[in-house]
């Protein structure tokens, strides 16, 4: 399991990737020092994530999956993604969010 968050400045000076797991957290920035731009539509997404994953899935390649671990004031709910209400687990579109207890829908 891993999580992240692109950006990106703009005119698409600087594209950012920071990316954690529950065993490390590394972050990934593509630009230059001159404050010249990328070029139009390089984003975090287009020009840091693929380098973040070509080094993570080295790092990652010989250890077993690890989780992260969830805090026991946290509970797991289904999601209907298209009206944002709760859904049963049944439902093959339903994805699943996390609340701190008390906040869920």
């Amino acid at each position: 399991q891993v999580a992240g968050k692109t950006g990106t400045t703009d005119s698409y000076k600087d594209a950012l990737f920071i990316g954690y797991s529950p065993l490390v957290a590394t972050g990934v920035w593509v630009g230059q020092d001159n404050y010249h731009t990328l070029g139009k539509l390089e984003t975090g997404a287009r020009a840091a994530l693929p380098v973040w994953i070509d080094v993570m899935e080295k790092v990652f390649a010989d250890r077993p999956v690890e989780y992260f671990d969830i805090p026991d004031n946290v509970v797991r709910k289904g999601i209907d993604p298209e009206s944002g209400k709760p859904s049963s687990a049944e439902i093959s579109s339903t994805v699943s969010a996390l609340f701190i207890k008390g906040t869920e829908p």
